[in-house]
């Protein structure tokens, strides 16, 4: 199994960054691990309709919403 860690700083590419984890969960035998800033959350929250919950389950993170 390959192991990727994802890291997001908050950036205006935050969208990129979702799409990547969106793509890369599924695929087979590849576990998915992110790293994101206080920034990142926020970004989520102003820039897209996604929760931060969802893309912490997207990226291997088990986090209730």
């Amino acid at each position: 199994m390959k192991r990727i860690v994802v890291g997001i700083t908050g950036a205006s590419g935050t969208i990129y960054a979702v799409d990547l984890l969106e793509k890369l969960h599924q695929l087979p035998d590849v576990e998915v691990h992110l790293v994101m800033s206080a920034w990142t959350k926020k970004n989520l929250e102003l820039e897209t309709d996604y929760l931060t919950c969802t893309i912490d389950g997207i990226g291997g993170c088990d986090l209730p919403c």
